[in-house]
C-alpha cells in the first residue's frame, strides 16, 4: 500500500481531535461533504433480520454515507432477540476501487480509551491502583499532579493540557515517521498550564489517557501492550486486536483512510505511535463486536466497579455523547465509545443486560459531523421502533 502523508496545515485541526471526535472545531472544508445525497449509494448486507428491518438499517446506511459523502463504511449489527446484520458499503481505496470486507482490520482511534481505562479499573479491582490515587506519585512534572486523581483521567475531568501543542507539532511535522514514546508525550503536555482546576469541568483530553495507559505500565512493570493483552484480548478471545506502536502492528487487509478536501479526499498518513494510551489499537469487526457488549455489561469488572465506571456528566467540550463516564461513553441508551482521527471513525456499541451490539467502521474523517455517532443515533431508533 501508497505511503501517505498529513499535511502540515492540516495539523492543527486534525491534531485537536486526534483520535477524539467531534471536539470544537473549527468549520474546515469538510462542511461541504454534508450536501444533500445526490445517489443512494448500494448496501450489500447479509442478515437474519426481517426483510422489513433489514431495509429500514440499510436504508439508514445508504443515507449517511451518501450525506457525509464517506468513501466506505462496515456496518455489524447483533441482537440476541432479532438475528444478525453485516453490510459493506463504498470502497476501501479510491484509487483502485477495491471494495471494502468485513476482515478488514481498523485503526480504534479513541476507542483505545475504552480498553485503557477498563485495565486501569481492572489494577484497582486487584488493589494496585485507587481512583482516589494521585498522579503525583508517578507524573509529579504535570500541572496539579498532586490533585488529579486517577478517576479524573478516566473520566476527562483533570484538567490536564492536550499534549497536541505548536512543539508536537513542529516535531511531528518535521518527521511524520518517528516513533514517538509515551513519555515524549506527555513531557509536551507538562510544558503547558493546566486547561482548568481538577473536577472543575468535564472536557475530553487525549493527554488523559496517554498519562493512565504509562501508569498502568508503572504499577505492573509492563509495556501497555501486554497488559491489554494479559488482562483484555486474551480473556475476550480477541484474536485480531493489538495495541500498535507502528505501522508493521496494523495487519492487513485494511482500507485508506481519507479527509475531505473542498471537493476531493485526500487520504491520509497513519503514525500510531502519536496516540499511544489515547489511541493505538487496532481490531476487526469481529473482535469489536465481541468487545462491545463486554464494555457495556462491565464483563471483565465486578459490578461496584461497572457501576461506579457508569457515573457520568454531559461533557462540556468533546464528541457526541449524551453523557460520558470513565472511559465510557452513552449514545441513544447504548454504551460504548467513539473513535476519530488521519481518516478513520468508528463506533463500538453496547446495549447493557443484553448480548446486542452496533459497530460502525468507516474511512474518513469528517471534523464537522462524525458520521458514525450519527448513524448510530439512526439505527439506535430504528431498532427502538422495530
Amino acid at each position: 500500500m501508497a505511503k501517505y502523508r498529513i499535511r502540515a496545515a492540516w495539523l492543527v485541526p486534525i491534531l485537536a481531535l486526534v483520535v477524539g471526535g467531534c471536539a470544537a472545531q473549527p468549520k474546515t472544508a469538510s462542511t461541504a461533504s454534508k450536501s444533500p445525497p445526490s445517489t443512494v449509494p448500494e448496501v450489500a448486507s447479509v442478515t437474519t433480520l426481517k426483510p422489513a428491518l433489514k431495509k429500514a438499517i440499510d436504508d439508514d446506511i445508504a443515507e449517511a454515507v451518501a450525506t457525509y459523502n464517506v468513501p466506505g463504511a462496515v456496518v455489524g449489527i447483533h441482537l440476541a432477540d432479532k438475528g444478525d446484520y453485516t453490510a459493506t458499503v463504498g470502497v476501501a481505496n479510491l484509487k483502485t476501487k477495491a471494495p471494502l470486507t468485513t476482515e478488514m482490520t481498523w485503526p480504534l482511534r479513541s476507542v483505545t480509551k475504552s480498553f485503557v481505562v477498563t485495565a486501569a479499573l481492572q489494577l484497582v479491582e486487584a488493589g494496585k491502583l485507587s481512583l482516589d490515587d494521585t498522579i503525583a506519585k508517578w507524573m509529579p512534572n504535570l500541572p496539579n499532579a498532586n490533585q488529579i486523581t486517577v478517576r479524573q483521567l478516566a473520566n476527562m475531568t483533570s484538567g490536564l493540557p492536550e499534549y497536541t501543542n505548536d512543539a508536537f507539532i513542529k516535531a511531528y511535522s518535521a518527521n511524520p515517521d518517528k516513533e514517538f514514546t509515551a513519555d515524549e508525550l506527555i513531557g509536551f503536555a507538562a510544558t503547558e498550564p493546566a486547561q482548568f482546576p481538577p473536577g472543575a469541568k468535564h472536557v475530553y483530553t487525549n493527554t488523559n489517557t496517554v498519562v493512565l495507559g504509562r501508569i498502568i505500565e508503572m504499577v505492573t512493570g509492563m509495556p501497555i501492550a501486554q497488559v491489554l493483552q494479559q488482562q483484555i484480548f486474551t480473556p475476550l478471545k480477541l484474536t485480531h486486536t493489538a495495541y500498535a506502536t507502528s505501522d508493521s502492528d496494523w495487519p492487513k487487509p485494511h482500507a485508506v483512510g481519507y479527509q475531505p478536501d473542498n471537493t476531493k479526499m485526500e487520504p491520509q498518513g497513519n503514525n500510531f505511535s502519536i496516540f499511544a494510551g489515547s489511541g493505538a489499537m487496532v481490531s476487526t469487526l469481529a473482535d469489536l463486536q465481541i468487545y462491545a457488549p463486554a464494555l457495556a455489561n462491565g464483563t471483565l469488572l465486578n459490578p461496584q466497579l461497572q457501576a461506579a465506571r457508569l457515573v457520568g456528566a454531559p461533557l462540556d467540550k468533546g464528541p457526541e455523547y449524551d453523557q460520558y463516564a470513565l472511559g465510557i461513553g452513552e449514545i441513544a441508551g447504548w454504551w460504548g465509545h467513539t473513535g476519530e482521527g488521519f481518516g478513520f471513525t468508528l463506533a463500538v456499541m453496547g446495549q447493557q443486560g443484553t448480548d446486542n451490539s452496533v459497530v460502525i467502521l468507516m474511512n474518513i474523517s469528517n471534523l464537522d459531523g462524525h458520521p458514525p455517532t450519527k448513524l448510530m443515533r439512526k439505527i439506535a431508533a430504528t431498532l427502538k421502533s422495530a
